[in-house]
Parts: C-alpha cells; structure tokens; sequence
C-alpha cells in the first residue's frame, strides 16, 4: 500500500497495472490476515475488540489523527529550509514551540482527566485547536517570517497534546482488563502505521503540488522535466545557489552558441534564433532579411552610388567628399591626391571611379566581421546580466512554488485533520476504570 500511494501519480499513473496490482495485493493480505485472525488460538490482534465501539473509533481517531500529525511535522523543516533558508539544525530548533507546547498541553490534559475523569471534551477541545493551526499553517507563503510561523506551530503543538494522546487512555479504558496489553500494543501500531501512510500520501500530494507551482513561478529552462520531478532532487536543487547559477549558465551558453552560428551566417541556426520565442527582438532583427552581410552591402551600395555621384560632379563634388565626416582617411587621402586637370576629365574621372567603387566593396567582409564580433559582444553582455536576473528569479520562483505547494498540502491535511475531530466526536466517554487497591494488586 505504502508503495502504490509514493509511486502513484508519479513514476506511473494512478490506473496503471502497477499501482493497481500493488493495492490488490494489499487489500488480499489484509483479507488473509482478518482470516488467519479470526481462527488463530492465540491472534496477535483479538478481532473481536473491534466489537467495543469505542475501540473500534479510537483506533479509527487515532490512526487519522497520526496521519496529519506526522505529515505537518514532517514537512514544515523542508518548508523552513527551503523557503526561509535557515539551516537543518535550525528547522529542528524552529519546531520547538510546537513540541513544547504539545508536551504542556499533553501532560495538563492527562492531569485534567485524572482528577475529573472526564476525556472527550479535552479531546474535542484539542481537536478544534488543531483545526485552527493547520488551518493558520495553510496561510504561510515565501514571505512569511520566523516569528510569524512560530505562532501557528505553536497553536498547532497546543492542540496536538490532548487530541493524540488521549486516544491511548480511551482505548485502555475500553479494553477488558485481560488484555489491556494488546489493545495498547493496536494503539501504538495504529499511531505508526498512520504516520507512515500520512507520510507517504502527504509526500505525494506535496509533489504533485510542485509539478504544478513549480512551472508558474520557475523560468523554465532548456532539459528541465517537471513531469519527472523527484522531491528530495527538487529540494536539493532549491538550496543550492551555485548549481542553479551553473544550469542558468549552461542553459544561456548553449544558447549563445547557436546564436553565434546565426550570425555567422548558418542558415539553420538562423531559422532556430528567429522561431525562439524566448529570445528578445533585439537578438533577431539583426538576422532578418538576409541579416548584417545584406544589410551592410545594400549600405555599401548606396555609399558608393553616393561617391560615385560626387565624383563625376568635379572639383565641387571632391570638396564636399573632403568634408565628409563617414569618409574614411585613406579614401580623402586619395581624392586629394588626383590632380586638378583630371577633375576636368570624364573619362579620367569615370575610371577613378570605378576603382573607389571597387576598393569600397571589397570592404563588405571586414565591415561585415566588425559588425558581426560588435552584435555578439553586446548578446553576451546582455546575457551575462540576463543570468544574474534569471538566478534571482528562479531563487524567489522556488520559494513560491515551495511555499505554495506545503500550503497546498497543509490544506489537504486540514481535511484529515477535521476527519479526526468528526472521529472524536462519537467516541462515547465511558467512567475511567478505578486503579487496584494495593492489596489486591499484591494479591
């Protein structure tokens, strides 16, 4: 059973012959156990104690009311880890307003029955209590302090004391005196079974939970597989800065990489750059239209038209080139180095000409490289910026999605919880049984 509720929903589906088989095969074992029981000579568990209606509802109370204990008590250190950063050691320090109240409450509610005799009302007292703390946890978020959550821990201890312990007197109480020993024993076993299956189902419920917080708040990244999530590699991932900042890395120089290509003129990867929806238009418009070589030649064509027309205007046209500020050094170094006769010459001038023109666009593949190296050094720094705002809020999307998920769960645990307290309220409160005297117990 244990096995079909940690591996449902997550390594195979809920209605997969595995899980399936896994809870046949616990409800025929269970069959076959009630059946060795109810002919043994001597049964481990006495069946006809589920005869004795409170027995019956106090090991039913007590077996749900385990589950959500252990499933809050679990899982707040992971909350606290995770989302508030502290330390193990600090998460365990953390839950100390929660077990000192317990103790407090558990002991006062022991010394109150003792001397009224009365339990239920202790018992249903606790249980509204913890209704109102899990109910108080199910509030926490990634914001939440320290001191903010020892209230509700504290509130939730206060009202974990009388409803768990009691459970034990009622069903001694209601056990003939004979055997008190094994209705004790199916106290305890009923306590630790539910926390085990509280354990497993609330683990479930928190992964499934985080399958679906995390992709609301968590940037997804190239591999990530929500789908597959494992909850103590989730964990380990959240707590750790370093290797967060290396998958981001990763992921972006992946990214540039292509990026690289597509600028250099790889048709694949161009087509790869322009379909990503994650990359900003800055990145892509670059790469458009043929991209930079188009761009740069049909500026170089009109460059040289320009030129060209300045030259066959004569002296006047070289003056103004002269004073152009965009023409380069060498090029007016020439201009001024023809003679002034030959600016009176068409044909002279129609052969400089077309040596400027020539001279001009066999720069296209330098230009084009400068511009190239120019565009992929302002990715990179907008990447390098990009990755230190991706890690902050992939670190604050983690919380969320932690956060959100154990509030999630604490709510499904509240159901529980008020399962229990409908459990307490039909348990009948019987006299307490008197102690033997102690010459009859000598006797």
């Amino acid at each position: 059973m244990l096995l079909g509720l940690t591996l449902g929903g997550t390594h195979y589906a809920w209605d997969s012959p595995h899980i399936l088989g896994l809870f046949a095969v616990s409800a025929v074992s269970l069959g076959i156990f009630i059946w060795v029981e109810g002919r043994a000579r001597e049964p481990i568990l006495p069946l006809h104690l589920f005869s004795i209606p409170t027995f019956r509802i106090a090991t039913l109370g007590s077996f749900v009311m385990s589950m959500a204990f252990l499933g809050v008590v679990m899982f707040m250190p992971l909350y606290m880890q995770v989302v508030q950063g502290v330390s193990a050691v600090q998460s365990g320090v953390a839950l100390l307003p929660l077990m000192l109240t317990l103790i407090v409450s558990s002991i006062g509610s022991g010394r109150i029955v003792s001397r009224t005799g009365k339990y239920k009302a202790l018992m249903v007292t606790g249980g509204v209590l913890l209704v109102a703390g899990v109910m108080s946890l199910t509030g926490i978020t990634a914001d939440t302090t320290q001191a903010d959550l020892t209230w509700r821990l504290a509130l939730t201890g206060l009202g974990l004391g009388p409803a768990q312990t009691l459970f034990s007197l009622v069903i001694q109480n209601a056990a003939p005196a004979n055997q008190i020993g094994v209705a004790t024993s199916m106290s305890q076993f009923s306590r630790q079974i539910g926390s085990t299956v509280g354990v497993a189902i609330f683990g479930t419920f928190l992964t499934h939970a985080l399958t679906d917080e995390l992709p609301k708040h968590v940037p997804q990244l190239p591999g990530a597989n929500v789908a597959q999530l494992d909850l103590a590699h989730a964990q380990s991932q959240a707590m750790n800065v370093d290797q967060i900042r290396e998958r981001v890395q990763a992921a972006l120089d992946e990214r540039y990489r292509v990026i690289e290509r597509a600028f250099n003129e790889d048709p694949r990867a161009v087509e790869e750059v322009l379909a990503d929806p994650r990359l900003p238009e800055a990145v892509k418009e670059p790469l458009r239209d043929g991209g930079l070589r188009s761009g740069t030649h049909d500026e170089l064509v009109e460059r040289t038209d320009e030129l060209v027309a300045e030259l066959k205007a004569g002296a006047a046209g070289r003056d103004r080139l002269l004073k152009d500020p965009d023409l380069s050094t060498a090029l007016k170094q020439q201009l001024a180095n023809i003679p002034s006769r030959a600016w009176d010459e068409p044909g002279v001038i129609a052969g400089v000409a077309a040596l400027f023109r020539d001279s001009m666009l066999a720069t296209e593949n330098a230009i084009v490289a400068l511009r190239t190296q120019q565009a992929l050094a302002t990715v990179q720094a907008g990447m390098a910026m990009y990755a230190t705002k991706l890690v902050e809020n992939i670190q604050r999307g983690v919380k969320e999605a932690f956060a959100g998920a154990i509030a999630h769960m604490l709510g499904r645990a509240l159901w529980i919880v008020g399962l229990a307290l409908f459990v307490v309220l039909f348990i009948p409160e019987l006299p307490l049984r008197a102690k033997p005297h102690s010459d009859t117990a000598s006797e």
